[in-house]
């Protein structure tokens, strides 16, 4: 008896992968067993398929009288691999690295937009190609078209943006986060193709500071150790909007406070400080901590004080992404309350 693994795979660019895996023949002690057969795949005929689709099933071979007889079994669940990616390559932004986009840095002042070529299902004469630039929130900025002909079929499409729509479309948008992406249009089966989207920021950030007025959590979020919806509250206190944790649990260690950078600038310092105190009541007192991508940079504290105090440490950003963090380090829910606020990170 032998096992025919069928690994049929679709990559998100519409290509199929059906390599011929090594057939799997079961010793006697395996067979008469009778409990499943394990059959281990090499992590490289997973990893082409990345962002698109795997069926598989399975032949089982017999010898019958000399001649080879295979029998199918049932497919299984279509699989993702990985997170699911659209069929076109994302587009290429000239200026734009590791996640920014420095307007003052492009010479001249002027950009492009390049939308690749497929490789696998190359544009063809008459398809429209578009491009568009969107904000955070998905609004449409701008797009423009063009539609191929014998020249142009097959190749990369550029787009160029001159100074005036790098002011319009990038440096008026300073601080803010859009996102390219293009389609085509295929004229042969009006079928269109999409591209996975570009995101970048435009401009590293020099500041990010929170207040929380008027009860905005300027993207921080709740961390493991602070769950529980009844931890955190934003709240005005003779005139000034703060963060309270009544950690309501005693699964209070950890982070509990949490937000990801994206606009950082490799290898430059920031510092990264919050004002804090203590809540009046309460029997067990606080200790705080600031982490970067895991990493304490200050603290902890012990947090004694009902007047604010501040803490305060640095890092160098690795790469554009940061998380920062604002641990506890006491996990108890009796007291271990206490109040945040100016969440700053800055350039340093």
């Amino acid at each position: 008896m032998g096992i025919e693994l069928k690994w049929l795979g679709t990559r998100p660019d519409l290509s199929t992968y059906d390599p011929e895996l090594q057939l799997y023949l079961p010793s006697h002690g395996e067979i008469d067993a009778r409990e499943d057969f394990f059959i281990t795949v090499e992590g490289r005929h997973l990893k082409t398929l990345e962002g698109g689709t795997l069926d598989l099933s399975y032949n089982l071979l017999s010898d019958e009288d000399g001649e080879i007889v295979r029998r199918a079994s049932r497919h299984a669940a279509l699989l993702n691999v990985g997170e699911a990616q659209l069929e076109l390559v994302k587009p290429i932004v000239l200026g734009e690295a590791d996640g920014i986009l420095e307007p003052n840095e492009l010479s001249n002042g002027i950009s492009k937009v390049t939308c690749p070529n497929p490789v696998s299902n190359p544009s063809k004469a008459k398809d429209v190609v578009t491009w568009q630039l969107r904000d955070a929130a998905g609004a449409l900025i701008a797009e423009d078209s063009k539609t191929l002909n014998a020249l142009s079929a097959g190749k990369d499409v550029d787009f160029p943006l001159n100074a005036a729509l790098v002011q319009q479309y990038f440096e008026a948008r300073r601080h803010e986060k859009l996102s390219v992406s293009y389609n085509i249009l295929r004229f042969e089966t009006g079928r269109t193709s999409y591209s996975n989207p570009l995101t970048f920021f435009i401009g590293a950030f020099e500041q990010d500071l929170t207040t929380f007025d008027h009860e905005n959590w300027n993207d921080w979020e709740r961390g493991e150790a602070a769950a529980d919806p009844r931890d955190w509250t934003i709240i005005l206190e003779d005139d000034n909007w703060l963060a309270r944790n009544n950690t309501f649990t005693n699964n209070s260690a950890g982070p509990v406070l949490q937000k990801q950078f994206f606009n950082l600038q490799a290898k430059n310092s920031y510092s990264f400080t919050i004002n804090y105190r203590r809540t009046p009541l309460g029997r067990d007192v606080p200790s705080l901590s600031l982490h970067a991508d895991g990493i304490e940079i200050a603290g902890p504290v012990v947090v004694t004080e009902v007047t604010w105090e501040s803490l305060s440490g640095t890092f160098v950003a690795s790469s554009s992404k940061a998380t920062l963090a604002i641990v506890s380090h006491i996990a108890s829910g009796y007291g271990n309350d206490y109040e945040i606020d100016d969440i700053e990170v800055k350039l340093i």
